[in-house]
């Protein structure tokens, strides 16, 4: 079986998390795909950033979809990142990696969000190239309105962040993603069987970072694999 080695937010283990520092990493290192996520700032532009707001890379507490990139822009995070631009890592990585690009949003600007994007992957010539995935079932279905014909995929967990009904990945039946993206330690059970058996969903997970898990991942049918260190996987 064929599977793809995702480096999880660039390579944190080796660089700043979602910094050009850390996509850097994976050209460095021979990783061929990414995972990253994005936001809508308030002026309209798609920046690469993991949480809703900057305060624990930054120290500073800013609302990403509340503030414009020309205040995202100065923060610094890490030693000396920058919070980057979408453009700016398809700038350095073009079509050379595979992408899983995870969309977030507050509830405002789903629409915006998910036009901006498909645009942008247009531009780049990325279609092929790429999925897109949330946490946010509506925001899939927002992309998927579009009819891009890029895979999309419904992340879950049981983290309590999450919402209670979403944990199990029940948002794939008003979605109608590609792929299913579990938490590692939820690769069993009847849902997980009506996904990738009847419903031959695919399936990507994370956060995988060491070897006992990877071959764990590998023996579920798992077709893409997210870590903090690709490079032990390759």
């Amino acid at each position: 079986m064929s599977y793809l080695i995702f480096g999880h937010r660039g390579i944190p283990s080796l660089a700043t998390e979602n910094s050009l520092s850390g996509f850097k990493k994976i050209l460095e290192n021979s990783v061929k795909a990414v995972e990253l996520d994005v936001h809508l700032t308030l002026d309209n532009l798609l920046v690469v950033i993991h949480d809703f707001n900057t305060e624990r890379l930054s120290g500073i507490d800013c609302v990403v979809s509340d503030t414009e990139y020309s205040r995202i822009k100065e923060l610094t995070i890490g030693a000396d990142d920058k919070i980057p631009l979408l453009s700016e890592v398809f700038d350095l990585l073009g079509s050379s990696v595979f992408y899983d690009i995870e969309v977030k949003s507050l509830g405002k600007n789903r629409k915006e969000l998910t036009g901006k994007l498909l645009d942008l992957i247009k531009k780049y010539k990325l279609d092929s190239c790429c999925i897109v995935s949330s946490f946010d079932p509506l925001l899939i279905k927002e992309f998927n309105r579009l009819k891009s014909g890029i895979k999309t995929g419904v992340i879950y967990s049981r983290h309590k962040d999450v919402p209670f009904f979403l944990r199990e990945g029940l948002g794939v039946f008003f979605t109608h993603v590609d792929i299913i993206k579990p938490h590692y330690k939820q690769l069993k059970g009847p849902l997980f069987f009506l996904f990738t058996k009847i419903m031959k969903k695919e399936c990507y997970t994370w956060t995988v970072n060491d070897k006992e898990t990877f071959e764990y991942v590998i023996n579920r049918g798992c077709s893409g694999i997210c870590s903090n260190n690709p490079q032990d996987f390759i």
